[in-house]
């Protein structure tokens, strides 16, 4: 926690201030329809095997409903269920 000297100089910071903290990595994935690692997505890709297995990667906290939306299209797309 050096890092409290530098933003917080006016206030005093100390541990147990301190509640929670959470800290993740987002990896990018690589669409496999561009050949270049400029195009790499930032945002979620879908994929549906041959045999119907329904993939989603990629994709962030915020988007997790459009992610949700997306993989379900792509199995009623790919009559992967059928409503009863």
């Amino acid at each position: 926690m050096n890092s409290d000297k530098f933003w917080f100089r006016l206030v005093l910071v100390r541990r147990g201030d301190v509640l929670s903290a959470w800290s993740g990595i987002r990896p990018l994935v690589s669409d496999p329809n561009k050949p270049d690692t400029q195009s790499l997505a930032r945002n979620h890709i879908v994929h549906v095997s041959p045999r119907g297995l329904v993939t989603i990667a990629g994709g962030k906290w915020t988007t997790y409903r459009s992610m949700a939306v997306d993989a379900i299209d792509a199995a009623v797309e790919g009559k992967l269920f059928s409503f009863q």
